[in-house]
């Protein structure tokens, strides 16, 4: 992709309405992203690209994504429960 930005620079402007990272610099409202040190199908990098992002981050790292590993049940259900408080917060505000 970036041999092809190189390439063809006027690409870089409609490929960033397909980048997350650049899709949440719009966001308007509070936003919570999980990300993780190690997942094997999603790079760290570009997690934390997308976190970095946000404007009103509510962020929690995690040891791994889409993955199963010693502890991982209770990982889970700790980022469901702040996922709820999170919704609960932003939702309780408007």
């Amino acid at each position: 992709m970036r041999a092809y930005v190189v390439a063809h620079p006027e690409a870089r402007e409609v490929l960033r309405w397909f980048d997350a990272s650049s899709a949440m610099t719009f966001t308007q409202i509070p936003v919570r992203v999980e990300v993780a040190l190690w997942d094997p199908y999603v790079p760290p990098q570009g997690q934390f690209a997308v976190a970095n992002a946000v404007g009103d981050l509510d962020l929690e790292v995690l040891p791994a994504g889409h993955a199963d590993y010693p502890g991982s049940d209770a990982v889970r259900a700790a980022a469901i429960r702040h996922g709820r408080a999170h919704l609960e917060r932003v939702l309780g505000a408007s």
